[in-house]
């Protein structure tokens, strides 16, 4: 339905309604790290490969928890694999509370393209066991 009138209206409609503010919806605290993360990727999916640089929002690391939530069932069993960015700024960790632990660390946009399955910019720091890390390395870039 949207796109028939998308189709009826023209460009010009769709683009004048691209440029109205975000929905309400989208930035309600449960919805926004989503959105931003959607937007903020499909843009570094652009802009790497045609060698631009785009800004990273100070905002983006609170999208890594989200990330690690979704991914917990990936990572290797037993691990607490604990995130933090370079910046010191924050840290999150999943997985047991007893038993071996993995430490990411990196700058926030790296590790949200680890985690979303994308190579990173940068090295991502992982200390801990060497045969966990090694899971670790090996689950990078499984979508």
């Amino acid at each position: 339905m949207v796109m028939r009138y998308e189709r009826r209206h023209g460009f010009e409609t769709l683009i004048d309604r691209l440029r109205r503010p975000s929905p309400r919806l989208l930035l309600r605290p449960q919805v926004a790290p989503v959105t931003l993360f959607e937007f903020w990727t499909h843009h570094d999916d652009l802009a790497g490969p045609n060698g631009l640089v785009h800004a990273v929002p100070a905002t983006l690391a609170g999208v890594i928890p989200l990330l690690l939530r979704y991914r917990v069932k990936q990572l290797p069993a037993g691990v607490r694999v604990t995130v933090r960015t370079s910046d010191g700024n924050h840290t999150w960790s999943v997985g047991p509370k007893s038993g071996p632990e993995v430490t990411l660390d990196g700058p926030a946009a790296d590790l949200v393209r680890w985690l979303a399955g994308r190579r990173p910019l940068a090295e991502i720091g992982m200390a801990g066991p060497d045969a966990k890390v090694r899971a670790l390395r090996a689950f990078a870039g499984r979508v």
